[in-house]
């Protein structure tokens, strides 16, 4: 604590079929708290985690969807912002790369730009909407 610094590195956690790993820096502890590190979701399937939670699943027109997902991205926070960075988040064959920040959490200013390869909206559909 006196040098204001604190630092965890391979953090993990697992709960529900996901696993949570990362680590994080942290400076200036005690005056302006400033912290950055990453964070990964590994590769789940978000049906199989819905199931163990108990939560039924949507109903989509092609029941091989919602079974990979996953998440990466570099992070830097302090008491006034946070920010994601290099963010690449996977939905089945569908990724999002871009970043993301949020600042003055009082009155929240959100900032992002996020790309989407692709989307097959239609899979996603009930057969009722299709």
């Amino acid at each position: 604590m006196q040098a204001k610094r604190m630092k965890a590195s391979n953090l993990m956690l697992q709960s529900a079929g996901i696993t949570v790993t990362g680590n994080v820096d942290g400076h200036n502890l005690i005056d302006k708290p400033e912290f950055n590190g990453r964070i990964t979701v590994k590769q789940f399937n978000p049906r199989s985690v819905m199931k163990q939670l108990g939560i039924t699943p949507p109903k989509t027109a092609n029941s091989s969807v919602l079974t990979t997902a996953g998440l990466d991205a570099q992070f830097e926070a302090t008491t006034q912002r946070a920010a994601l960075k290099q963010v690449l988040i996977q939905l089945d064959s569908s990724n999002i790369k871009g970043d993301a920040s949020v600042a003055n959490f009082d009155k929240p200013a959100i900032n992002f730009k996020l790309a989407l390869d692709k989307l097959n909206v239609l899979i996603y559909t009930t057969a009722a909407c299709a």
